[in-house]
């Protein structure tokens, strides 16, 4: 029985672009891995379901399905809610890694760098920032995380609770709880939350990412059809915001 276990959460998104880099680091660092992916039924098509079974192919992968809307979350309790679909056997496996993720996260480990052995009631991220919409508390980067199944079980029940706010929550929990927190090498590995607009310019490359805030929207729902990627991926409405009005993220 594998003892590592990788959870991907959240919309496909630029998962097509950032899959290659992820089973690169991983495969590179473990030899037994399971694999488990939760999504929103609004990010899955047939063609991209089949994409992605195509993906996971000779690897131990499970894959969610949720059939709700994920408007009906907030940025905080979403992470939750898709963890929740898989806590149970997560912590049935007894998992002594867990890295957990998502499907358009970036991720590069350097050659002579490693990710770290997780350690019992530890807590690992790729950085921490401070947030001036909370009296500048300090909270945590959540899109690459790594702890063992004590603290995954802890983490998802605890993002269900609205008394927290992204980032900062990830930091209250833990020193509410006495988790040690610590840094994931830097620089070592590199991570970031790609955009469709990596595929700009006829090119794939990471930097062409932020040209996403700069496009209008018509000019992003083309690139998201061209590329077979939800437009529901990027609405902060999700599925139930698909008109005029829409917020693109």
């Amino acid at each position: 029985m594998s003892s590592v276990a990788v959870v991907l959460r959240g919309h496909l998104r630029t998962w097509n672009y950032c899959k290659q880099h992820l089973f690169k680091l991983i495969d590179s660092e473990y030899s037994h891995v399971d694999w488990y992916m939760v999504t929103w039924r609004e990010s899955v098509n047939d063609n991209r379901l089949q994409h992605l079974y195509d993906d996971f192919q000779n690897r131990n992968f499970t894959l969610k399905i949720i059939e709700e809307c994920s408007s009906n979350y907030t940025p905080w309790t979403v992470m939750g809610r898709l963890c929740m679909e898989v806590v149970e056997e997560i912590t049935t496996k007894k998992y002594s890694t867990i890295v957990e993720t998502r499907p358009d996260t970036y991720a590069v480990l350097s050659d002579d760098v490693h990710l770290p052995r997780v350690e019992p009631n530890s807590f690992y991220t790729t950085g921490y920032t401070l947030h001036p919409w909370d009296e500048y508390k300090t909270g945590a980067h959540d899109w690459f995380l790594m702890y063992d199944y004590h603290l995954f079980e802890l983490y998802t029940k605890q993002r269900l609770n609205t008394i927290y706010i992204p980032h900062v929550g990830m930091v209250e929990i833990a020193r509410q709880h006495n988790v040690a927190l610590h840094s994931l090498p830097n620089p070592g590995l590199y991570t970031d939350l790609l955009r469709p607009t990596v595929h700009d310019f006829g090119s794939l490359d990471p930097g062409h990412s932020h040209n996403w805030y700069i496009w209008d929207n018509n000019k992003r729902i083309e690139l998201l059809n061209r590329l077979d990627i939800a437009v529901e991926d990027y609405l902060t409405g999700g599925a139930a915001a698909l008109n005029k009005a829409a917020c693109f993220v």
